[in-house]
This record gives C-alpha cells, sequence and structure tokens, in this order.
C-alpha cells in the first residue's frame, strides 16, 4: 500500500482461524517505510 504523503505498508497475512476453530481472527504483519516513496 502506498499514502498520498508517500508512505509504503508492506501488509503480510501471517495465520488465520483454522475451519473448525469456534473464533474468527487473522494475524498480520506490517512493516512500513515513512516518506519511502520521495526518496531520491
Amino acid at each position: 500500500m502506498t499514502t498520498a504523503t508517500g508512505d509504503i505498508a508492506l501488509v503480510t497475512v501471517v495465520d488465520d482461524a483454522p475451519d473448525d476453530s469456534p473464533s474468527a481472527y487473522v494475524t498480520v504483519d506490517v512493516t512500513v517505510w515513512r516518506g519511502a516513496a520521495h526518496l531520491g
């Protein structure tokens, strides 16, 4: 993802609830580089 201010984010889905789980969840990892799209 890229924002209008030049931040770039990498969103990675790490895990989710198994089909037989009574819970519903998703675990994600997010890395953000602030202003990276405006460098150079």
